[in-house]
C-alpha cells in the first residue's frame, strides 16, 4: 500500500507542477503506463506506454491504436482529459489511472458512438535510465 500511495502522490505532484510553477506551466510531465486493451471480447496486455503531458496537448507513444498527439479537452484538479474525433482519454492526477477509448469510425465521439476498444492502465512518472 505504501508503494501505491507513494506512486499516486508522485503523479499528483508531477501533474500539479505542470499546472503551476509560479503561475506558469512547466514544459512537460512524462508518464509510463501499464495495462490492458479490451477489444470485446479479446483482452491484451499493453505495457510501457509513454504519455507526455503538455499544457495544451498530450502525446501517446507505444500504443498502436492510440498513438498520436491529442488536444487537451479539459483540465481539472482531478483529471486531464484529451482526445480527437474518434479517441478520448483521461488520466487521474491522484491515482495515476489512465483510460483511453477508441470509437468506431462511423460513429461520433460520445455516448451515442460504438466503442471499438478501451485501454485501462496505471501510470507512474517516467524515469530516465541513462
Amino acid at each position: 500500500m505504501h508503494t501505491t500511495l507513494g506512486a499516486a502522490l508522485t503523479i499528483a505532484a508531477a501533474l500539479a507542477i505542470a499546472d503551476s510553477d509560479a503561475g506558469q506551466p512547466v514544459d512537460q510531465v512524462e508518464l509510463v503506463c501499464d495495462g490492458e486493451v479490451n477489444e470485446f471480447p479479446d483482452i491484451t496486455t499493453l505495457t510501457g506506454v509513454y504519455l507526455e503531458l503538455l499544457p495544451a496537448r498530450v502525446r501517446v507513444v507505444g500504443a498502436a491504436w492510440f498513438e498520436g498527439p491529442y488536444s487537451v479537452v479539459r483540465r481539472t484538479e482531478q483529471v486531464v482529459s484529451f482526445g480527437d474525433d474518434f479517441r478520448y482519454g483521461y488520466v487521474n492526477r491522484f491515482d495515476g489511472s489512465l483510460t483511453m477509448m477508441e470509437y468506431r469510425e462511423s460513429s461520433k465521439v460520445g455516448p451515442q458512438g460504438g466503442i471499438r476498444r478501451i485501454y485501462t492502465a496505471r501510470c507512474r512518472r517516467a524515469v530516465q535510465l541513462f
